[in-house]
């Protein structure tokens, strides 16, 4: 009978050392995983703040996108603008020719209306000279500003495609982690 007990206090002893590895082992696994889950939380979280980075420098490139096309309007304009100059110039040239000709016509009878007229002439030509160097200068300077802004939208550009392959990274990453920790949990099973 006392081999009995014995025996059976062995088994219990057994029983319970078994008990206490699987509780050991589970704890230990219980413990990975928890360091897993933060692993991936803080990942997400990373995800998260890279997301909205890429949304606000879309917005930014969506705003410099709105400014390019208003600076491009405007160089139209101008550039509508001096090619009416152009053609008011030609006008005034013909125009010119035709006040030349009535005067050689009426031989010095209108000598002060010409005279006067030369002189109109003379001021509009150096008025619409005047404008056209204004315009030349305007025209300049939106040039200048279509290639900063489009340097800009370069970069944001770059700086999004960047933050795209990044973001691939760290969920390839993150895949992996939890295609290993499945691999883990199979293991210990």
């Amino acid at each position: 009978m006392e081999a009995k007990i014995s025996a059976l206090e062995s088994e219990i002893q057994d029983l319970e050392d078994d008990l206490m590895t699987s509780s050991r082992e589970a704890n230990q696994s219980t413990t990975a995983l928890l360091k897993h889950h933060n692993a991936y939380t803080e990942k997400e979280r990373e995800y998260n703040e890279l997301s909205t980075r890429a949304s606000m420098m879309a917005d930014e490139l969506a705003s410099v996108d709105s400014i390019f096309s208003a600076v491009f309007a405007r160089y139209r304009e101008g550039k509508d603008t001096i090619q009416t100059a152009g053609e008011l110039k030609t006008v005034l040239k013909r125009a010119i020719t035709k006040l030349s000709a009535a005067e050689v016509d009426l031989d010095g009878k209108h000598h002060d209306v010409t005279e006067d007229t030369r002189v109109l002439v003379r001021r509009l030509e150096n008025e619409h000279d005047h404008d056209v160097l204004k315009l030349r200068s305007d025209i300049a300077q939106m040039q200048t500003c279509v290639k900063i802004c489009e340097t800009k939208r370069q970069n944001f550009h770059e700086d999004l495609l960047l933050k795209e392959t990044e973001l691939k990274e760290l969920t390839d990453i993150c895949d992996q982690l939890v295609n290993q920790q499945g691999l883990y949990s199979d293991a210990d099973s």
